[in-house]
């Protein structure tokens, strides 16, 4: 699978960044808790789901949710923690797939319970009300509060007119509020809004207006009310399976290397990874991070996205984090040695150095103005420029 080649689809382009997101349950945590809807979707609520329901105590991965619990363990609700233990302990295989089947089900209807017509229309008229996409696809750069941490980004220093934002979404999540608040609505996107031109968007590459000196071909910042005429692309994948399919639902592992009888629990076999995505990797010029919490359940992806900063011969992309820190004992150096040890690289002087060098993060809690996969409109931030924002 890969990008597609915009480049050869519009009248004048200068280059294509491709930008590959990963999005994960902080995303959809986030949505319906600003919505104000009851409950979300994490393995905890699901587990007093399926208590409340009666659910069956045989099931092996609900009964070692149970054990875990008991014993006060650390994430005891993960599902697919539950899964990787019990394949650890020598479980046989066809056991805990059949409770992988059941579980799979139950989940359908437990989203089902949560994400609603109704929480989709809420989003969709609030997405569109505030132009909440436009806000963030166009003007991310601006939540690098930190001047060090822009100026250390690739981006600001090559972004130009007539460029192409290529943004393609790898969306963990199983439910469709996301593809909801990035769908490009009349109201928000005009395909071709000029009668000479065919660029349709409005880039802001220093929504902050930081003065500093960047490290590229352009070593001067664009002034702060600069916006670069732009053409957008978008699209969405969901590897792990969708709600409305309950059989599509993938839960499983990331099996480590030897371990052939985990192939049958393997997220990246059933969701066939290296066929359908690794091609992607070596022509991403940016990563973005959003809402996962760097688990190696995903290894495939981490170790993927870390090999490409240690690539040899060829311009390094850039990796930005967004790290949800409510209790403040997260920092930048803490979020990166976790995606090296998410990654299962082993943490060598030079994989540690590429990411200092080309990992940013960004820490944020329920109080802090963002403009990317923003879905709270008293935190939309004052920086958003004119064209990207709601009209007052």
């Amino acid at each position: 699978m890969p990008y597609t080649d915009y480049t050869t689809k519009v009248d004048n382009p200068t280059r294509q960044h491709n930008i590959m997101v990963i999005v994960g349950n902080g995303f959809d945590i986030q949505a319906l808790s600003d919505l104000d809807v009851r409950g979300d979707t994490k393995y905890t609520s699901f587990y007093y789901f399926l208590k409340s329901r009666s659910f069956n105590t045989d099931n092996l991965i609900y009964a070692q949710m149970s054990k875990l619990e008991a014993d006060g363990a650390e994430n005891w609700s993960d599902v697919e923690g539950a899964i990787d233990q019990l394949n650890r302990a020598g479980t046989p295989v066809a056991a805990i797939t059949d409770a992988m089947h059941e579980i799979q089900s139950e989940f359908a209807t437990f989203l089902d319970q949560l994400v609603t017509p109704s929480t989709l229309t809420q989003l969709n008229d609030q997405t569109v009300a505030y132009k909440m996409t436009l806000a963030s696809l166009m003007e991310f750069l601006g939540d690098l509060g930190a001047p060090v941490e822009y100026s250390r980004m690739s981006l600001p220093a090559i972004a130009d007119i007539g460029d192409i934002y290529n943004f393609l979404f790898i969306n963990f999540n199983y439910t469709s509020l996301l593809d909801n608040y990035l769908y490009l609505d009349k109201t928000q996107f005009v395909p071709h809004p000029y009668i000479h031109s065919d660029r349709q968007t409005d880039f802001h590459p220093n929504p902050r207006g930081h003065n500093v000196t960047l490290l590229g071909p352009r070593t001067k910042c664009e002034r702060q009310d600069f916006s670069a005429a732009t053409y957008l692309a978008t699209d969405i994948i969901h590897p792990h399976g969708t709600q409305s399919t309950p059989r599509s639902l993938l839960f499983g592992i990331d099996p480590r290397e030897g371990d052939k009888s985990g192939r049958e629990l393997s997220k990246p076999y059933w969701a066939q990874n290296e066929r359908e995505y690794a091609d992607l990797f070596p022509d991403t010029d940016l990563f973005i991070i959003f809402g996962t919490s760097l688990g190696s359940t995903d290894r495939w992806w981490w170790h993927n996205i870390l090999a490409t900063v240690q690539r040899e011969g060829a311009q390094r992309p850039d990796i930005l984090i967004y790290w949800y820190d409510d209790i403040g004992t997260a920092t930048p150096a803490s979020v990166q040695a976790r995606l090296i040890e998410a990654s299962g690289l082993a943490a060598t002087d030079e994989l540690c150095q590429a990411v200092t060098a080309h990992v940013r993060i960004i820490l944020y809690d329920n109080t802090t103005p963002r403009a990317f996969l923003n879905t709270n409109p008293d935190r939309i931030p004052h920086w958003i420029h004119p064209n990207n924002q709601a009209k007052p």
